[in-house]
């Protein structure tokens, strides 16, 4: 018999203030399973903080666009007054007017801009809406009321490899460049089967001599341009897309013993990517507008889980991650 691990609570979350959303991402499962809106309170985002203690880092974003969410300066003063370091991801389409000042007057210290491509065309055909010059104007001017590095929030730009636009990743390092970023970040897709996140349009373990060039070609611009040019895994970008023959790179896994994703509606589940490519049945660890954080992250749901990991059975949802996806 396997003993029961029940680590303290989470080190780090991810907290859907929202799942509203301003875009029709073709690689987001919200675009093709929508649910019906739905807003985490401020007082529901005290609790959760108010029962972690020893909590060091909380994202704000899973599927929805914080952006909308109306009180987003408040929270993220909320979790910087208790010494948390708070990181948004965003499409950058809300990243203006008061909303974007507020932003950095909130504490905030880092700042993700999602920009999958270089051109309005290939932009629109992953992300839905014809918004990219808006998005990197956003991006401009907020990093011009920002000031140069190391005035925060460290902003970095977000690009989901897909066979429709790495060979526009030298471009996006040139946008970067451009509006002042300090880092653009290589991903790979996490696919599910429709729209533009079927394995046909991931890259990982398949480049093409003309994508590694475009890798290539963008490590070395952002060489001269002095800006960071990192990829998920602590890899190189192209060792990330380089399929590395460990079929259970899952075991590594952290996530279950050290963070959770807390969805708008307060389901509780263990990462960002298995709400792509599982039910929320089988991956709801518990909710916390009906019971406590402690309550989920120790009840049976999360110990069946962590129990398959000991044991290297692990859930279907987690045995292709770091092989067919990750993030």
């Amino acid at each position: 018999m396997v003993a029961l691990v029940r680590p303290r609570l989470p080190r780090r979350l991810h907290l859907e203030l929202t799942n509203r959303c301003n875009s029709q991402c073709q690689t987001c499962i919200r675009t093709v399973a929508p649910e019906p809106d739905c807003d985490m309170s401020v007082a529901d985002v005290r609790r959760i903080v108010d029962e972690i203690p020893n909590l060091e880092a909380v994202a704000l974003q899973v599927n929805g666009e914080p952006l909308l969410y109306p009180h987003l300066a408040q929270v993220v003063r909320l979790l910087v007054d208790r010494g948390v370091i708070v990181e948004l991801n965003t499409n950058g389409i809300a990243l203006e007017g008061d909303r974007a000042r507020e932003l950095l007057d909130s504490g905030l210290q880092r700042l993700n801009v999602s920009l999958d491509a270089a051109t309005p065309q290939t932009y629109e055909s992953l992300r839905g809406v014809g918004a990219l010059e808006r998005v990197v104007a956003n991006t401009h001017h907020f990093l011009r009321w920002r000031g140069p590095a190391p005035a925060a929030p460290r902003v970095s730009l977000w690009v989901t490899s897909t066979r429709h636009n790495l060979t526009e990743l030298p471009r996006i390092i040139d946008i970067a460049a451009q509006v002042g970023a300090d880092e653009v970040y290589l991903q790979r897709l996490v696919y599910f089967g429709e729209g533009r996140a079927s394995a046909r349009d991931s890259v990982h373990g398949r480049l093409t001599d003309a994508q590694r060039e475009a890798i290539g070609d963008a490590t070395r611009r952002a060489d001269r341009h002095g800006i960071a040019f990192r990829a998920c895994g602590g890899h190189s970008p192209e060792d990330m897309l380089t399929a590395n023959g460990d079929s259970d790179a899952w075991r590594e896994c952290r996530r279950p013993s050290e963070s959770a994703v807390i969805m708008a509606n307060g389901d509780v589940v263990p990462c960002c990517i298995c709400t792509f490519v599982a039910p929320i049945e089988r991956i709801r660890m518990g909710n916390v507008q009906r019971a406590s954080l402690a309550s989920v992250w120790n009840g049976p749901r999360y110990a069946e889980l962590r129990a398959e990991h000991t044991l290297g059975a692990g859930p279907p949802y987690c045995k292709s991650c770091g092989v067919r996806w990750s993030m």
